[in-house]
């Protein structure tokens, strides 16, 4: 295998679109391909080894050794144009591709943590309510009002932190979000628009030191909530409720997310408010919510090119 993997690498070089970097990568790739059929199979490599059942086990191992998804991803999809080129070369004669790429994708997704992530289950977001509810604390409106906005959206704890009060538009129920990528698109608010609402009329103006002030969190100093201070006033909320666990905006964003996913929401959708530049990650985040209170999963690899994206953005 190692002089067809050479003839690729000359082939990526005579083409003006690989840049050099891009052909160091493929070829580092494909090295720690070739050395782990070596160690396995105590010879040198062939083609006949490059088969489904290798690559699950390379990838398998790469992830034992504390790889990244998004290398293991990248991994794939250099063997993957290796493949393609030794077909198109005609050095593999099938025309059709020896490895099954549903099964590899699910050796990748499905490996990516050992962990369960943690979710609130319907009893805990009872607790949490009711925490609230009975609360004489003057900043409870506020606090229920950015539990709700994560719940209901499964932002990042930051992007709810920037969010303005320009983003609201209560009469549509959706509030405007924007990535410092670009992207930009209107979220429905679902069941956080009454206590937005009831926060904006009975608790911000008694924090709002500042007329000008655009944001629609702010802290009792009257100025932007911060990172650290949402995650500090969901531990109290996690505390008051007597859950088992750190109520964070981790597990909050993270059932938001399952929520999603089990309302059929467009796996799209989802990658593009989990922040995953690979729709694998997004795929691996949801098997691993899924292994906390369900069993059945909520997509599969398949479901990456067959659902619909539902438009975000207006």
């Amino acid at each position: 295998m190692e002089a067809e993997v050479q003839a690729f690498l000359t082939y990526l070089a005579s083409q003006s679109t690989y840049s050099q970097s891009t052909r160091l990568a493929y070829k580092n790739d494909l090295l720690s391909f070739i050395t782990h059929l070596r160690q396995i199979h105590h010879r040198s490599p062939t083609l006949a080894d490059f088969d489904t059942h290798n690559v699950v086990a390379y990838i398998n191992a790469e992830r034992s050794q504390g790889r990244r998804l998004s290398t293991l991803s990248r991994r794939w999809a250099t063997l993957k144009r290796f493949e393609k080129y030794l077909v198109q070369s005609r050095i593999l004669p099938d025309k059709s591709f020896r490895t099954n790429s549903r099964m590899i994708e699910l050796a990748i997704a499905g490996g990516a943590s050992s962990q369960p992530s943690r979710t609130l289950a319907p009893e805990h977001v009872q607790r949490i309510l009711a925490a609230f509810k009975e609360s004489l604390r003057p900043t409870a409106c506020r606090d229920q009002a950015i539990f709700m906005t994560l719940l209901e959206t499964g932002l990042p704890v930051g992007g709810l932190a920037s969010l303005d009060l320009s983003d609201l538009d209560l009469r549509a129920r959706k509030i405007h979000i924007s990535f410092t990528d670009g992207q930009d698109f209107w979220l429905p608010l679902g069941k956080a628009v009454e206590p937005i609402e009831e926060y904006l009329r009975d608790s911000r103006p008694e924090l709002n030191h500042s007329i000008g002030e655009p944001a629609l969190f702010i802290s009792q100093n009257g100025t932007r909530m911060t990172r650290q201070g949402i995650w500090q006033v969901l531990g109290h909320w996690g505390r008051q409720a007597r859950l088992p666990f750190v109520l964070s905006p981790r597990v909050v964003r993270h059932t938001a997310i399952l929520q999603m996913a089990y309302s059929h929401r467009p796996l799209q959708d989802i990658q593009i408010l989990s922040r995953h530049s690979n729709p694998l990650s997004t795929l691996a985040l949801l098997r691993r919510l899924e292994a906390v209170h369900f069993t059945q999963p909520a997509y599969s690899p398949r479901d990456l090119a067959t659902k619909e994206t539902v438009n975000i953005h207006e």
